[in-house]
């Protein structure tokens, strides 16, 4: 009985750890495919994240990529001190006749942002950017940014300028405004971005044709103002002399002008013709490059002259001044002239030049 009962209990030992045996086999074995399930489940989301990344990746480069590309095929038109009087009409008119971006600049970002929302309103789609052309940095940023995001410019208006209403500014104060904005601005806006200017490009320098005559110089002044010969250095020598002498009062001394700004217009014309001289033999084809006096306007650049040169004057809106500017910004590809030139009223002037 004690062998029979041994022999039992001996057997149930057996089948208990077999048993025992094959449940924990069985929950290792469970174990195992947990932990390899989580294991490959977790590789194989790592492999769906990346492949996704990639994939989102390349899709999202390839729409910039796209973008690049559709605004380096866009058409630009830039035009400086935008955020009021003729310089916002001519980005009006810009927005409803050029096939491109336009953009409205200024050197006072909040003003110019105004002036956007401004024409926003009136269903138009400018774009803001801001650039003080008295500052050469600025300048270069602006530059950088077209630069990237669209590799060149079709029309640059240059039509920032100071205006002193009737403050009584010292002529010294009033020479110096004048070179930074109108004189330096205009020309390095013309340097920095003519290499930018694409085939068939317009470039125009607002001027003003009444007083910015060169018949209206001295003998000695006209003979230093030959654009036949003379150099855009040999241009900032003359501005650069004509500071110098309004801070000891002699400016008007050698048939100079007493007004800084009869004199930054007259140098703009000779600028204009200097650079259009220069651009000649360039492998861009048909880059016209031309002054333009809009007329004397209800704006505040003509305020100081009211009492005087535009006295009896009827003096004609922003929108319709701006008519004429981009008229001459707007000749069309292939046309070779007016180039170098003044123009007015879509009529070519001589300014005695």
């Amino acid at each position: 009985m004690k062998s029979l009962y041994k022999r039992d209990r001996k057997e149930s030992d057996t089948r208990d750890m077999k048993s025992l045996y094959k449940r924990d086999r069985k929950e290792s074995d469970t174990r195992d495919m947990k932990s390899l399930y989580k294991r490959d489940r977790k590789e194989s989301d790592t492999r769906d994240m990346k492949s996704l990344y990639k994939r989102d990746r390349k899709e999202s480069d390839t729409r910039d990529m796209k973008s690049l590309t559709d605004d380096r095929m866009r058409k630009v038109a830039v035009v400086t001190g935008a955020n009021r009087g003729i310089g916002l009409a001519i980005v009006r008119q810009l927005c409803k006749q050029f096939s491109g971006d336009v953009y409205l600049t200024s050197r006072m970002s909040d003003n110019g942002k105004k002036a956007i929302e401004r024409l926003k309103q009136e269903g138009l789609n400018p774009i803001f950017h801001e650039l003080d052309v008295s500052q050469p940095d600025s300048i270069r940023m602006f530059e950088e940014f077209i630069i990237e995001r669209y590799g060149g410019i079709d029309i640059l208006i240059n039509n920032a300028g100071v205006s002193f209403g009737k403050d009584k500014v010292p002529v010294f104060r009033q020479a110096q405004l004048c070179y930074e904005v109108d004189f330096m601005g205009t020309l390095n806006m013309c340097k920095i971005f003519l290499p930018l200017i694409r085939p068939h490009g317009r470039i125009v320098n607002l001027t003003n044709s009444y007083i910015g005559k060169k018949s209206a110089l001295g003998e000695h002044a006209q003979n230093k103002l030959d654009v036949s010969t003379m150099s855009l250095s040999d241009l900032w020598l003359v501005m650069d002399f004509y500071i110098k002498a309004s801070k000891t009062g002699t400016h008007a001394n050698g048939g100079w002008p007493e007004s800084p700004k009869q004199m930054t217009k007259t140098l703009i014309v000779a600028m204009t013709k200097i650079l259009s001289r220069d651009l000649k033999g360039d492998p861009r084809k048909n880059i016209l490059i031309n002054a333009c006096c809009p007329g004397w306007t209800d704006t505040d650049g003509s305020v100081e002259f009211r009492d005087g040169v535009c006295k009896d004057t009827v003096l004609q809106s922003a929108d319709q001044a701006a008519s004429g500017v981009v008229w001459v910004a707007s000749i069309r590809p292939g046309q070779s002239s007016p180039n170098g030139e003044v123009v007015q009223k879509k009529e070519i002037i001589s300014c005695d030049f």
